[in-house]
């Protein structure tokens, strides 16, 4: 429950990076006239700032839009790998308070992400299924990145250096 006794029923999250970088009119200028500048005037002058998504995390939640997606890499939860069976679609009658395998990989195939991790997959699915769901799933949407996964009840570390399960044809 949230403090103000309203429920709070997921959340997501993203990790930012601020960067700063020199502003285009200032392009052409050598490294001394830039350090003039910055003297004279300051940073905030002759650079801007500028905010980049570098990670997003889903949390237990349906699929989002695909707007939300605008980081490098995304971690977003698929408990059913399809729409059938009665969790899946108890699921869905309440709201979607999960999400499915196909709607996420549907959604985020067009969003510029450099990696999508897929977790939280239910237990009722063999490793097997999901990775083979998963790579015919890349295919028919054209995902453009590589997909990875973390197993149903594992516990995985440094995910990125494991090899991912798809891996777009270049």
């Amino acid at each position: 429950m949230a403090p103000d006794g309203n429920r709070t029923k997921s959340l997501g999250y993203q990790i930012l990076r601020k960067k700063r970088k020199l502003r285009t009119e200032f392009s052409g200028l050598s490294g001394k006239q830039i350090a003039t500048l910055r003297m004279e005037k300051g940073n905030d002058y002759v650079t801007e700032s500028s905010l980049e998504v570098v990670l997003s995390y889903s949390g237990d939640t349906p699929v989002f839009d695909g707007p939300h997606w605008r980081s490098g890499i995304l971690i977003h939860e698929a408990t059913f790998i399809d729409n059938q069976g009665e969790a899946a679609a108890a699921s869905q009658n309440r709201g979607g308070r999960h999400s499915v395998l196909e709607a996420v990989i549907h959604r985020a195939a067009s969003a510029p992400l450099d990696a999508l991790i897929l977790t939280h997959f239910s237990v009722r699915y063999k490793v097997d299924a999901i990775d083979e769901k998963i790579r015919h799933l890349c295919i028919d949407a054209n995902v453009p990145y590589p997909v990875y996964r973390i197993p149903p009840g594992e516990t995985v570390r440094d995910i990125l250096s494991l090899p991912p399960v798809f891996v777009p044809h270049t």
